[in-house]
This record gives structure tokens, C-alpha cells and sequence, in this order.
């Protein structure tokens, strides 16, 4: 047998070769093929959970904004409603009064942004602006998009960078008894 195949190997040698080439090729190519559909899949998969997370802080920003308005109804005080809703959230959220163009002060940090941000208690920051927190290089950014969710009067989903970390969450506009708030609801990453 081994004679037989001695004797026709090198007549059969190249095309047997070019063929298993072929299927080599075909192989790797279906295997790399497999591989892009893998990625597609989480890909897609990634852009469907970003765009429900970016709908469920639509919904938030929403909902906030009829509490807020019920709450007032009843006659309360805005910055006071403001301040509870905060105040009961043990996330990351704070609210910003808009004091002139480009210039807000905080009205509330949440107990979880007090703790895990800034170290102190969250009437502590009350009154203070970014700046006088962060710093003029990070308040300038913050800035940025609170004036652009001011003057927009719409919701914008943000990651913003300080101190080695990211928020990201939503801003939102509220414009109550004559005043102008920026509301930031979100996770620190």
C-alpha cells in the first residue's frame, strides 16, 4: 500500500495540496466570519440596553417633573419639595438653581453623591458652586451642559469626568415659580 501511494504522490502531490489549501482557507475564513457575527450580536445587543437605559431616563426625567408639580400644587415650597425628593434619594442626584447665564449654585446633593463624591454632609454643599467643589477646570464642563440643557430646555444623557471617575446619568431642566433649575439624576462609574 505504501508502495502503491509512494508511487502516485507525486503525481497527485499538487492538487491534493492546492485542495487542502482551499479547505484551510475556507476554514479560517468561516471561523473569522463566525467570529464578526459574534461581535455584531454584542454589538447590537449593546445599542438595544443603551437605548432602553436612555428611555428609562427619559421616563425618570418625567415622572420627577410631575412629582415636582404635584408637590407644588399642594402648596408647598419648590426648593423645599426640591430639597426632599433629594434628600430621599440614596443614589447619585443634586439640584442646581440657575443664578444668571453660566452660573449656578447647588440647591441639594443626594446623601450617596455626599458620601461617595464629596466626603461631607449633603447640606454642606448647599449653595456652593461647582467650582467651589470641583474646581475651575471640571466646573467649566459641568457647566457646559448645564447651560446647554438650560437653553435647549431639554434632557440630555451625559458622562461627565472628575477625580478619576465619571457621572453618567441624565440632566434636566425645571422651570418653577419663576426660576430655573438643573436636575442631574445618575451613577458614578
Amino acid at each position: 500500500m505504501l508502495e502503491l501511494l509512494a508511487q502516485y504522490l507525486p503525481v497527485l502531490g499538487p492538487p491534493i495540496g492546492v485542495g487542502l489549501a482551499w479547505v484551510w482557507t475556507e476554514f479560517r475564513k468561516k471561523k473569522k466570519e463566525d467570529a464578526l457575527d459574534v461581535v455584531d450580536r454584542e454589538r447590537t445587543y449593546s445599542e438595544r440596553l443603551e437605548g432602553r437605559l436612555k428611555d428609562r431616563e427619559t421616563d425618570i426625567e418625567r415622572l420627577s417633573k410631575e412629582l415636582l408639580a404635584a408637590r407644588v400644587s399642594a402648596h408647598e415650597d419648590p426648593e423645599d419639595v426640591l430639597k426632599s425628593i433629594v434628600d430621599n434619594d440614596v443614589g447619585v442626584s443634586w439640584v442646581k438653581k440657575r443664578v444668571g447665564p453660566n452660573q449656578y449654585r447647588m440647591l441639594r446633593v443626594s446623601l450617596g453623591y455626599a458620601k461617595l463624591l464629596l466626603k461631607d454632609a449633603p447640606e454642606s454643599y448647599d449653595g456652593k458652586t461647582d467650582e467651589q467643589i470641583w474646581g475651575a477646570e471640571a466646573a467649566a464642563r459641568f457647566t457646559a451642559n448645564d447651560e446647554k440643557v438650560h437653553t435647549t430646555q431639554a434632557g440630555m444623557h451625559v458622562t461627565e469626568s472628575v477625580n478619576g471617575g465619571s457621572f453618567v446619568g441624565r440632566k434636566f431642566p425645571l422651570h418653577i415659580a419663576g426660576n430655573n433649575y438643573i436636575v442631574g439624576i445618575g451613577n458614578w462609574e
